[in-house]
């Protein structure tokens, strides 16, 4: 039995993508109205001055480095640039650096971010950072990069060190903390991601990062200290709306969560007042358990595939909605949630199973110890017929570790397996361990999934016990109401009997 969809709870967690693209977009500009500016936080800008009372290639050197991560043009660093390249005994690296920050003033060559970044899989990516960072070892943003490589790749060891060097390097940039917070947060060390954000949060009252220290703190179970200040900043419109927007949203999260209906209304109005796709996709969420709806105008701009992928969903638009989640996948290639969504809808609604397998199979690259993307990669992989590897899937999960609601799911799971292997009386064991685990648990819902592909499977092989099964199945549909359940059981008809 394919586990739930997931997304059975949802936070404002920043987005990771590379630097060049988080740029693009916007995020990394000033947030405060009146700001003319571009920056990611004002003490990554080249310090000049310190050069300017002390030339030397020392001085040169530090100016270059922090040009490198400067959003934009960095035009304060062409007199270091110059310095450099006048200098007999500079070295070749930094003569490189120095010439590449000459031609991005000169509008000559692009930024070392922009450089062959079209690279299609992970290990390519990876080696590309890895030669950038030859050339460039303080580069902050291409040591993100690289972590972003590496997890995607599922090298989450390397990927934890390219993420610490990117801090040590740049400990205020804001594209540095959201990017390592989502990190810890992916790795399941909320408490690390609440940890790198709540003094830069603090001392520089950043929109975006306030936001993520609100995200990290409702998954680690703690109270953020920055609710306050949060409501206080919205309430003036210190912000641009755009940078107030993903702060705004988490506060109308966190209200909800609170019971707080009416507050947290209106800080969701705010934050759609100019959204992120990130906010546009929470507020698709909360939509279920709130008054508001969002207009569908904000949903369908481009790359809002997260909340696209919902919205088709709750309209029984299921081929628009798996090809939405497959776009938001391929945004977000590393995410847990995508890949289960992608997965449990194709499989479950439209019984694409080698969809499905593929959705699991990307995701668990970079979630192996993920109980449930493993379940359903194995449910998919039974349903395309090979139940050998599907049963080595299912051994890589640790049933020790399972939480109570997932022990039926894959118990159910196993049952498949079992009768796509040829052995039915193990399956109908394991069947109806699933049913009777979930009854005790009250989970009506995963009683009738068991059930109704119990009788799925018993119908398959043309058993005498296969109608006996199909009655248990329809009463225990009818107790769950769940309308996936309903799909599932309907198609029943069109079997055998």
């Amino acid at each position: 039995m394919t586990a739930r969809r997931g997304l059975e709870e949802r936070f404002v967690v920043p987005r990771w993508r590379p630097f060049r693209a988080t740029r693009a977009l916007g995020e990394l500009d000033h947030p405060r109205i009146g700001a003319e500016q571009t920056l990611s936080d004002a003490e990554d800008s080249p310090d000049t001055q310190r050069f300017e009372e002390s030339p030397g290639l020392h001085m040169a050197s530090d100016v270059l480095d922090q040009a490198l991560n400067w959003p934009g043009t960095p035009n304060e660093a062409l007199p270091a640039a110059r310095f450099v390249l006048g200098a007999a005994n500079a070295p070749p690296d930094m003569r490189r650096l120095a010439q590449m920050i000459e031609g991005r003033v000169r509008g000559l060559t692009p930024d070392a971010d922009d450089r062959d970044l079209d690279l299609p899989e992970p290990a390519a990516q990876v080696r590309h950072w890895r030669l950038s960072l030859r050339q460039f070892p303080r580069n902050p943003t291409a040591w993100m990069d690289l972590a972003l490589a590496q997890t995607i790749s599922g090298d989450l060891n390397r990927a934890r060190r390219s993420v610490i060097t990117a801090l040590a390097l740049a400990p205020h940039n804001r594209f540095i903390l959201r990017s390592a917070s989502r990190f810890f947060v992916h790795i399941a060390d909320p408490e690390r991601a609440r940890a790198i954000l709540t003094t830069a949060a603090t001392q520089s009252g950043d929109p975006w990062l306030m936001a993520a220290e609100i995200a990290t703190s409702q998954i680690s179970g703690r109270a953020s200290t920055l609710i306050l200040t949060a409501r206080r900043t919205l309430q003036a419109r210190e912000f641009l709306p755009a940078h107030a927007s993903e702060l705004a949203c988490a506060v109308a999260s966190l209200e909800l969560g609170s019971g707080n209906d009416k507050r947290a209304r209106k800080f969701l109005y705010q934050a759609l007042e100019d959204p992120t796709e990130n906010t546009v996709a929470q507020a698709e969420f909360e939509s279920r358990r709130s008054r508001i709806s969002v207009p569908e105008t904000l949903v369908a701009q481009e790359g809002r595939f997260e909340a696209q992928a919902l919205d088709f969903a709750s309209r029984s638009l299921w081929t628009q909605s798996i090809s939405a989640a497959q776009q938001w996948q391929a945004d977000q290639p590393f995410a847990l949630d995508p890949a289960m969504y992608l997965s449990y809808i194709a499989a479950v609604r439209v019984e694409d199973y080698e969809t499905a397998r593929r959705a699991a199979a990307i995701g668990f690259v970079a979630n192996p110890h993920s109980s449930m993307l493993a379940n359903n990669l194995a449910f998919a992989l039974a349903n395309l017929g090979d139940w050998e590897t599907a049963s080595q899937t299912l051994e890589r999960i640790d049933e020790g570790s399972l939480k109570p609601p997932e022990v039926p799911v894959v118990s159910a799971t196993q049952g498949l397996v079992a009768f796509r292997a040829g052995d039915p009386e193990r399956g109908r064991l394991l069947y109806s361990a699933a049913v009777a685990e979930a009854s005790r648990q009250s989970a009506t819902d995963q009683a009738a999934f068991a059930a109704t592909y119990w009788a799925r499977e018993e119908l398959r092989i043309g058993s005498p016990f296969a109608m006996e099964v199909v009655g248990a199945a329809r009463i225990a549909v009818e107790r769950s109401r769940h309308p996936d359940a309903r799909a599932v059981f309907d198609r029943l008809s069109q079997l055998p009997r």
